[in-house]
């Protein structure tokens, strides 16, 4: 007869941040998280779609492969480091899961959502949002086949 193990969340202690290894996992999904909202949303650029003309599908294409890209780039370079979630929802499933503590479920959400918004916040600042123009995302009409 098999025994099914109860799961134990663990609460951690904010201890494991405060060495060299602690500190590197940080900055590890600090750094992931920024390059994929960098690489994912300053890929979509308004300027850019506009010229595009007849060719589009190769953009979509393109701007899909580079967003799948970096994610497997960015997990390959974080996972013997932190784990490589370089996403909150990613972070929360181990929590879930019981691989991780709630200390660093926590600590790593903070990092992320920091790398995501210093990311969001270079674009914004290097961005020329001035005198856009007029532009809709693709709705799901214009990848029909038929």
């Amino acid at each position: 007869m098999e025994t099914t193990k109860k799961r134990q969340w663990k609460l951690g202690s904010f201890r494991e941040f405060t060495n060299e290894a602690g500190l590197r996992a940080l900055f590890a999904e600090f750094l992931g998280t920024f390059m994929l909202v960098l690489i994912a949303t300053g890929g979509i650029n308004p300027r850019i779609i506009e010229t595009l003309g007849t060719n589009a599908d190769l953009f979509n294409f393109s701007t899909s492969f580079g967003v799948g890209m970096t994610v497997g780039l960015m997990i390959y370079l974080c996972v013997d480091v932190s784990g490589g979630h370089v996403n909150p929802s990613i972070s929360l499933m181990f929590f879930l899961d019981t691989q991780i503590s709630f200390v660093r479920l926590v600590c790593y959400i903070v990092v992320q959502f920091g790398g995501a918004f210093t990311a969001a916040g270079l674009l914004w600042g290097i961005g020329d949002f001035e005198d856009l123009p007029e532009f809709s995302p693709p709705t799901f009409g214009d990848f029909a086949v038929l």
